[in-house]
């Protein structure tokens, strides 16, 4: 039996505001303005996305991380 914890608007609305402003961008090429200028349809997305994610079990843990 899989069990899948859910990721809740709250939790992605609170990760996002606590981006590091002014720095420069990942492997995406996104920097954290960008993705805090998109309103609530990031909020949505990113939801969506990290709830895929957790569904089909593509996190990796790594110690108490996960990436």
């Amino acid at each position: 039996m899989r069990y899948f914890l859910s990721v809740v608007c709250k939790e992605v609305t609170a990760a996002l505001k606590k981006l590091n402003k002014h720095k420069a961008p990942g492997l995406s090429g996104l920097v954290a303005e960008m993705i805090q200028a998109t309103g609530d349809i990031r909020t949505q997305w990113i939801l969506v996305l990290c709830n895929g994610i957790l569904k089909e079990g593509a996190f990796q843990r790594i110690g108490s991380q996960v990436l």
